[in-house]
């Protein structure tokens, strides 16, 4: 097993050959590995890592004549099979073994090294490779087993948990030959570049960098490129063509990543969907509903954005009763107010200098309770907030005798 200079390429094969031995069993049973069996320690080698095979024997009498044959079937198709010079070759005989009588052999440590001469070349891809179990005697099929691997130029990416994510989901990349200067690693989600927060040889941990688009996954190492994994990008909001919305009125969303089918965008606004007029993937045209400020959100592909406060302006439309004196209680209806009571400041006798601030007593999004204050008649005014409501109401006050001249009349006097 001595190594020959002219062979460019080595892998190893680990050999543990069991003489756990079911006396008694026919050949020819059953093709299922179940006698021979091969595997690989990895399913993705990188160039010029070496390869690793583990291969069992068991099952079969004792001194029962077998002829063994070990082929590695190549990207392209064509095959080399293990000869006795323990190399792979196209012009090696079938069987490496012939008439082998099936005896107990273990081999405990250390490889076996398989040479790879000059005419075959580990290019990147898919390989299997075969182990056959033939009768000396018939050269009847007993058994077989295969095991495939994958060689790949580094860098290598083989997975991407999670395959989807909004802008700063924490993304974990799992492959071969990353190395482990982050000088020289450079990742790219959905065509921008994106942060290493932790690296090793096969894997990387990152984040979904601001601007990415639903695209692929890759990775550089020293300007040497990966394969590409497919990722799957949600929506972001950029901008807001207002912050401060009315209902009715309509709302510019700019950002990345929307369905282009209106349809399939759901924004929210606080828990209240308004309806989506014009979509893009980067621009959507949205009715606001009458909602409550809160915050709002984008939801396409299953994914929805972080979100972002608006203020939606509320809306009076009555007070009950319209009339009554200081100390009444009124209830004024409409939309959009704060359920938090304190966020909802009421003025009566607004825009006058006799204005004067209500107390309010409870509160929901549509009705407020109010305790009238000391005022004279004139408009009511209500800011959820900060913001003005819309629509215009008034309280009555009963009208207030100053003075009576003459203070002593008769009937028919004028005072």
């Amino acid at each position: 097993m001595v190594g020959v200079l002219s062979y460019r390429a080595i892998f190893s094969i680990t050999i543990a050959v069991l003489g756990a031995f079911l006396v008694g069993m026919s050949p020819g049973t059953s093709i299922s590995g179940e006698i021979v069996k091969i595997t690989t320690e990895k399913r993705v080698y990188t160039n010029p890592e070496p390869i690793y095979l583990l291969l069992t024997l068991a099952g079969l009498e004792a001194g029962y004549p077998v002829d063994i044959a070990v082929s590695l079937e190549l990207p392209d198709g064509t095959s080399a099979f293990l000869g006795e010079g323990a190399e792979f070759s196209p012009n090696n005989p079938f069987f490496v073994v012939r008439s082998w009588p099936f005896s107990a052999l273990r081999i405990t440590s250390g490889t076996w090294p398989i040479r790879i001469p000059q005419d075959i070349h580990l290019a990147p891809g898919l390989y299997t490779v075969r182990a056959d179990l033939f009768d000396s005697a018939t050269e009847v099929l007993i058994d077989r087993s295969e095991a495939q691997f994958t060689i790949v130029d580094a860098p290598y990416l083989d997975r991407v948990e999670p395959q989807r994510g909004i802008t700063g989901t924490v993304v974990v990349l799992a492959g071969e030959g990353f190395g482990e200067d982050e000088d020289l690693v450079k990742v790219f989600i959905g065509g921008r570049e994106a942060t290493i927060m932790e690296l090793t040889d096969t894997s990387i941990r990152t984040w979904v960098p601001y601007g990415a688009t639903t695209g692929t996954i890759k990775v550089l190492v020293d300007g040497v490129a990966s394969n590409e994994l497919q990722f799957q990008v949600g929506p972001y909001i950029k901008e807001l063509s207002s912050t401060t919305l009315s209902p009715g009125s309509t709302l510019t969303i700019q950002g990345f990543n929307f369905d282009p089918d209106k349809n399939k965008n759901i924004v929210s606004f606080n828990g209240i969907r308004g309806t989506v007029t014009q979509a893009s993937e980067t621009k959507l045209s949205v009715l606001v509903p009458d909602g409550n400020t809160g915050p709002l959100t984008v939801t396409a592909n299953d994914m929805t954005s972080t979100p972002i406060e608006v203020t939606i302006t509320p809306v009076v439309e009555s007070i009950d009763p319209p009339s009554g004196e200081a100390g009444d209680v009124v209830t004024i209806s409409g939309r959009n107010f704060s359920p938090v009571a304190t966020d909802n400041y009421v003025v009566f006798n607004a825009g006058s200098s006799d204005a004067f601030a209500a107390v309010v007593v409870e509160a929901s999004t549509n009705q407020l309770i109010v305790k009238v204050p000391e005022a004279e008649t004139g408009d009511v005014k209500v800011y959820t907030n900060g913001e003005e409501a819309q629509g215009d109401i008034s309280f009555t006050y009963p009208p207030e005798v100053d003075s009576v001249d003459p203070q002593v009349v008769v009937a028919g006097d004028t005072i």
